[in-house]
Protein backbone atom coordinates (compact mmCIF):
# COMPACT_ATOMS: atom_id res chain seq x y z
CA UNK A 1 0.00 0.00 0.00
CA UNK A 2 1.77 3.10 -1.26
CA UNK A 3 -0.25 5.58 0.77
CA UNK A 4 -2.97 5.81 3.40
CA UNK A 5 -4.91 8.58 1.64
CA UNK A 6 -7.65 8.21 -0.96
CA UNK A 7 -6.35 9.76 -4.17
CA UNK A 8 -9.80 11.12 -5.05
CA UNK A 9 -11.05 12.83 -1.88
CA UNK A 10 -7.65 13.02 -0.12
CA UNK A 11 -9.28 11.61 3.02
CA UNK A 12 -7.59 9.03 5.22
CA UNK A 13 -8.01 5.35 4.46
CA UNK A 14 -9.32 3.60 7.58
CA UNK A 15 -9.63 -0.14 7.12
CA UNK A 16 -11.31 -1.17 3.85
CA UNK A 17 -10.21 0.30 0.52
CA UNK A 18 -10.27 -0.41 -3.22
CA UNK A 19 -7.49 -0.84 -5.78
CA UNK A 20 -8.06 -1.11 -9.57
CA UNK A 21 -6.91 -4.45 -10.97
CA UNK A 22 -4.40 -2.85 -13.36
CA UNK A 23 -2.48 -0.59 -10.95
CA UNK A 24 -1.77 -0.11 -7.24
CA UNK A 25 -3.46 3.24 -6.59
CA UNK A 26 -5.61 3.35 -3.45
CA UNK A 27 -9.12 4.78 -3.07
CA UNK A 28 -12.13 4.68 -0.79
CA UNK A 29 -14.49 2.16 -2.34
CA UNK A 30 -17.30 4.75 -2.40
CA UNK A 31 -15.08 7.34 -4.10
CA UNK A 32 -13.95 4.87 -6.74
CA UNK A 33 -17.50 3.68 -7.43
CA UNK A 34 -18.66 7.28 -7.90
CA UNK A 35 -15.79 7.84 -10.31
CA UNK A 36 -16.74 4.68 -12.20
CA UNK A 37 -20.37 5.85 -12.49
CA UNK A 38 -19.15 9.02 -14.20
CA UNK A 39 -16.29 7.72 -16.33
CA UNK A 40 -16.91 4.11 -17.31
CA UNK A 41 -17.42 3.33 -21.00
CA UNK A 42 -17.92 -0.10 -22.53
CA UNK A 43 -17.29 -1.80 -19.15
CA UNK A 44 -13.85 -0.17 -18.79
CA UNK A 45 -12.88 2.82 -16.65
CA UNK A 46 -9.74 4.99 -16.58
CA UNK A 47 -7.81 5.17 -13.32
CA UNK A 48 -8.67 8.36 -11.37
CA UNK A 49 -4.98 9.08 -10.81
CA UNK A 50 -4.09 11.60 -13.52
CA UNK A 51 -0.57 10.24 -13.96
CA UNK A 52 -1.89 6.71 -14.60
CA UNK A 53 -2.90 5.83 -18.15
CA UNK A 54 -4.32 2.40 -17.34
CA UNK A 55 -7.94 1.33 -17.65
CA UNK A 56 -9.59 -1.31 -15.50
CA UNK A 57 -12.69 -3.50 -15.62
CA UNK A 58 -12.42 -5.01 -12.14
CA UNK A 59 -11.09 -4.03 -8.74
CA UNK A 60 -9.84 -5.58 -5.53
CA UNK A 61 -11.29 -4.76 -2.11
CA UNK A 62 -8.69 -5.01 0.64
CA UNK A 63 -8.32 -4.23 4.32
CA UNK A 64 -5.46 -3.27 6.56
CA UNK A 65 -4.77 -5.94 9.14
CA UNK A 66 -2.33 -6.50 11.97
CA UNK A 67 -0.36 -8.83 9.73
CA UNK A 68 -0.49 -6.49 6.72
CA UNK A 69 -2.90 -6.23 3.81
CA UNK A 70 -5.72 -8.72 3.33
CA UNK A 71 -7.69 -9.31 0.13
CA UNK A 72 -11.38 -9.37 1.06
CA UNK A 73 -12.96 -9.88 -2.34
CA UNK A 74 -12.70 -8.99 -6.03
CA UNK A 75 -15.38 -7.15 -8.00
CA UNK A 76 -15.01 -8.72 -11.43
CA UNK A 77 -17.48 -6.48 -13.27
CA UNK A 78 -18.21 -2.77 -12.92
CA UNK A 79 -21.60 -3.03 -14.64
CA UNK A 80 -24.51 -4.97 -13.14
CA UNK A 81 -25.45 -7.67 -15.68
CA UNK A 82 -29.15 -7.30 -14.87
CA UNK A 83 -29.82 -3.53 -14.94
CA UNK A 84 -26.81 -2.83 -17.23
CA UNK A 85 -25.79 0.12 -15.07
CA UNK A 86 -22.84 0.79 -12.77
CA UNK A 87 -23.06 -1.27 -9.58
CA UNK A 88 -24.91 0.37 -6.72
CA UNK A 89 -24.50 -0.06 -2.98
CA UNK A 90 -25.32 -2.58 -1.64
CA UNK A 91 -24.32 -5.24 -4.15
CA UNK A 92 -23.97 -9.01 -4.00
CA UNK A 93 -21.10 -11.10 -5.35
CA UNK A 94 -22.07 -14.55 -6.63
CA UNK A 95 -19.40 -16.88 -5.31
CA UNK A 96 -20.40 -19.55 -7.84
CA UNK A 97 -19.68 -17.48 -10.97
CA UNK A 98 -17.84 -14.46 -9.57
CA UNK A 99 -20.27 -11.90 -11.01
CA UNK A 100 -21.45 -8.91 -8.96
CA UNK A 101 -25.10 -7.78 -9.04
CA UNK A 102 -26.92 -4.86 -7.42
CA UNK A 103 -28.87 -6.17 -4.43
CA UNK A 104 -32.04 -4.46 -5.72
CA UNK A 105 -31.66 -6.46 -8.94
CA UNK A 106 -30.74 -9.71 -7.21
CA UNK A 107 -33.72 -9.93 -4.81
CA UNK A 108 -36.43 -10.05 -7.56
CA UNK A 109 -34.40 -12.70 -9.39
CA UNK A 110 -34.13 -14.76 -6.20
CA UNK A 111 -37.88 -14.39 -5.58
CA UNK A 112 -38.53 -15.97 -8.96
CA UNK A 113 -36.13 -18.86 -8.47
CA UNK A 114 -33.58 -19.78 -5.82
CA UNK A 115 -30.55 -19.98 -8.07
CA UNK A 116 -27.77 -17.80 -9.40
CA UNK A 117 -29.38 -15.57 -12.06
CA UNK A 118 -26.20 -15.71 -14.14
CA UNK A 119 -25.17 -19.36 -14.44
CA UNK A 120 -28.37 -20.95 -13.02
CA UNK A 121 -26.39 -22.98 -10.52
CA UNK A 122 -27.47 -23.61 -6.95
CA UNK A 123 -27.10 -20.55 -4.74
CA UNK A 124 -24.91 -21.72 -1.87
CA UNK A 125 -22.80 -18.70 -0.94
CA UNK A 126 -22.82 -14.95 -1.57
CA UNK A 127 -20.75 -11.98 -0.48
CA UNK A 128 -22.70 -8.82 0.37
CA UNK A 129 -20.87 -5.53 -0.03
CA UNK A 130 -21.87 -1.94 0.69
CA UNK A 131 -19.97 1.32 0.74
CA UNK A 132 -20.35 4.77 2.27
CA UNK A 133 -18.12 7.82 2.03
CA UNK A 134 -15.08 6.50 3.90
CA UNK A 135 -16.02 2.99 4.99
CA UNK A 136 -17.36 -0.26 3.61
CA UNK A 137 -19.13 -3.32 4.97
CA UNK A 138 -18.56 -6.82 3.66
CA UNK A 139 -19.71 -10.24 4.81
CA UNK A 140 -20.46 -13.69 3.44
CA UNK A 141 -23.58 -15.76 3.87
CA UNK A 142 -24.63 -19.29 2.95
CA UNK A 143 -28.01 -20.26 1.45
CA UNK A 144 -29.48 -16.73 1.73
CA UNK A 145 -33.25 -16.28 1.83
CA UNK A 146 -35.24 -13.43 0.28
CA UNK A 147 -36.31 -12.17 3.73
CA UNK A 148 -32.73 -12.17 4.97
CA UNK A 149 -31.51 -10.27 1.91
CA UNK A 150 -34.27 -7.69 2.33
CA UNK A 151 -33.15 -7.18 5.93
CA UNK A 152 -29.59 -6.82 4.68
CA UNK A 153 -30.76 -4.29 2.09
CA UNK A 154 -32.53 -2.22 4.73
CA UNK A 155 -29.47 -2.28 6.95
CA UNK A 156 -26.93 -1.42 4.29
CA UNK A 157 -28.99 1.21 2.47
CA UNK A 158 -29.89 3.36 5.47
CA UNK A 159 -28.22 6.39 6.97
CA UNK A 160 -25.56 5.24 9.44
CA UNK A 161 -26.54 7.51 12.36
CA UNK A 162 -26.84 6.27 15.93
CA UNK A 163 -30.36 6.80 17.28
CA UNK A 164 -29.08 7.44 20.81
CA UNK A 165 -26.15 9.82 20.37
CA UNK A 166 -27.29 11.16 16.95
CA UNK A 167 -23.78 10.78 15.57
CA UNK A 168 -22.66 9.00 12.37
CA UNK A 169 -19.08 8.84 13.66
CA UNK A 170 -17.31 5.51 14.21
CA UNK A 171 -19.38 3.80 11.50
CA UNK A 172 -17.39 0.58 11.83
CA UNK A 173 -18.97 0.06 15.28
CA UNK A 174 -22.57 0.91 14.39
CA UNK A 175 -25.13 -1.90 14.40
CA UNK A 176 -28.54 -2.19 12.78
CA UNK A 177 -31.68 -3.37 14.60
CA UNK A 178 -33.87 -5.37 12.21
CA UNK A 179 -36.91 -4.82 14.41
CA UNK A 180 -37.06 -1.00 14.55
CA UNK A 181 -34.75 -0.30 11.56
CA UNK A 182 -32.46 1.94 13.61
CA UNK A 183 -28.71 2.17 14.11
CA UNK A 184 -26.93 2.15 17.46
CA UNK A 185 -23.31 2.35 18.50
CA UNK A 186 -22.33 -0.68 20.49
CA UNK A 187 -21.04 1.63 23.24
CA UNK A 188 -24.42 3.45 23.34
CA UNK A 189 -26.50 0.27 23.63
CA UNK A 190 -24.19 -2.46 24.95
CA UNK A 191 -26.96 -5.00 25.66
CA UNK A 192 -27.18 -6.28 22.11
CA UNK A 193 -28.45 -9.62 20.86
CA UNK A 194 -26.82 -10.71 17.62
CA UNK A 195 -29.00 -12.17 14.92
CA UNK A 196 -28.01 -13.46 11.45
CA UNK A 197 -24.78 -11.50 11.39
CA UNK A 198 -22.75 -9.39 13.84
CA UNK A 199 -23.84 -6.24 11.97
CA UNK A 200 -27.56 -7.03 12.36
CA UNK A 201 -29.20 -7.48 15.73
CA UNK A 202 -32.15 -6.54 17.94
CA UNK A 203 -31.82 -3.51 20.21
CA UNK A 204 -32.59 -3.46 23.92
CA UNK A 205 -35.83 -1.47 23.51
CA UNK A 206 -37.26 -3.97 21.01
CA UNK A 207 -36.34 -6.90 23.26
CA UNK A 208 -38.09 -5.26 26.21
CA UNK A 209 -41.17 -4.52 24.11
CA UNK A 210 -41.37 -8.11 22.89
CA UNK A 211 -41.26 -9.29 26.51
CA UNK A 212 -43.80 -6.72 27.64
CA UNK A 213 -41.22 -5.07 29.87
CA UNK A 214 -41.13 -1.31 30.52
CA UNK A 215 -38.41 0.60 28.68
Amino acid sequence: MNNSVCLICKGNIKTIFAVPCTCDHVFHLACLMRWISQKTTDHYCPCPQSSCDKEFDSLNVLSTDVGGLKLLTTINNLICPICIDVLKSPSVIMNCCGRTICLDCFIPALERKSECPMDRSGLNEITALSWTQDSATLFRDYNPTVKYLKDIGRALSSNYTCRLCKSPEDADNIYFCISCSAYYHRKCDPNIVFQCHPFIWICRSCIEQSRGEPK
